[in-house]
């Protein structure tokens, strides 16, 4: 039982604020967890977590991997409980992005990944026994950068930067492509990152101009927000009230009051050399700022995940 475990095997109390989970050791037995709004870090050897690999957190559920056991599971951080999903046998190379729809603890939950290598996203709904293959290429075009759910229906970015349209509601998972036109795209930097965000009905595209080719310091942030009516991104200059959280393919977004952070801002994380680097991007005066909350842990070539209790 929980109530009988030592505190270190267990997580620390989440609350409602956004905490960064930094897996490391040999075996990625060792967690640590770092509260962003007051920077409190707390050294973690949870057994549920121990030698998996986190592809992003979602309702208060972390989505997991165990690459010896091929097992794929949802793990709650407050109850520790597990929700079983069909094993996933593909490499983790093999997916550029993931998704959880809806929380879990609702009926027909569904879970999605898309591939690197192949024009298919893979998914399946909590209780399924494997998972199902859907076709998304375009001419292609079927590599994903970032995907997000809004009002129901999955939004995926491509590779040409095209936006893909699924239509999860429907038991014939229909996809189509949506006439946008391309976002104004900064090719004077060597690399981009790119997040979709959902806020409240609305689509955010960001973007992270790093200095070097595939990685590196971030220099420059811009931030677009999708016009349904007129189906092309148009730069915005503020996110008002809220705040985004991104690392990897994941991004989300809260609201900075009751989650303890300042507003109008961007936090991610960026591994640059041999660590792993917080960045915070104020679109009130556009100054990027970073911080090594543990210097000494070495990166481990995961994409560090951001959770909170509930979201």
């Amino acid at each position: 039982m929980i109530a009988e475990r030592h505190e270190l095997s267990l997580p620390p109390s989440l609350g409602s604020n956004p905490w960064i989970i930094l897996p490391h050791g040999r075996h990625k037995q060792l967690q640590t967890f770092i509260n962003v709004s007051d920077g409190i870090v707390h050294h973690r050897s949870v057994p549920e977590m121990q030698g998996k690999r986190c592809f992003g957190s979602f309702y208060g559920w972390l989505l997991m991997w165990d690459e010896s056991s091929k097992e794929c599971f949802l793990l709650s951080l407050t109850s520790l409980s597990k929700i079983p999903l069909p094993p996933l046998l593909e490499p983790v190379e093999f997916f550029s992005a993931s998704i959880v729809l809806s929380s879990p603890a609702l009926p027909n939950c569904m879970v999605v990944f898309s591939s690197k290598k192949q024009p298919y996203l893979f998914f399946c709904h909590v209780g399924d026994k494997e998972w199902t293959r859907l076709m998304v290429e375009f001419n292609n075009d079927f590599f994903l950068y970032s995907m997000v759910n809004c009002q129901g229906k999955l939004y995926a970015l491509t590779f040409e930067q095209k936006i893909v349209l699924i239509d999860t509601t429907s038991s014939s998972m229909n996809v189509e492509i949506m006439d946008v036109k391309s976002f104004p795209f900064l090719h004077c930097y060597p690399s981009c990152f790119l997040n979709l965000v959902e806020v409240s009905g609305d689509i955010f595209l960001v973007l992270r101009y790093g200095r070097y080719w595939g990685g590196g310091h971030i220099v420059m942030v811009d931030v677009h927000k999708l016009d349904f009516s007129k189906l092309h991104w148009e730069r915005v200059e503020s996110i008002g009230d809220h705040a985004f959280f991104l690392s990897g393919a994941f991004g989300i977004s809260l609201s900075a009051i009751e989650s303890g952070v300042r507003p109008n801002h961007i936090y991610f994380t960026q591994p640059c050399d041999d660590t792993e680097r917080l960045y915070t991007f104020s679109l009130d005066d556009r100054v990027i700022s970073f911080d090594m909350p543990c210097p000494n842990i070495r990166r481990t070539w995961d994409y560090l995940s951001w959770t909170m209790a509930t979201a």
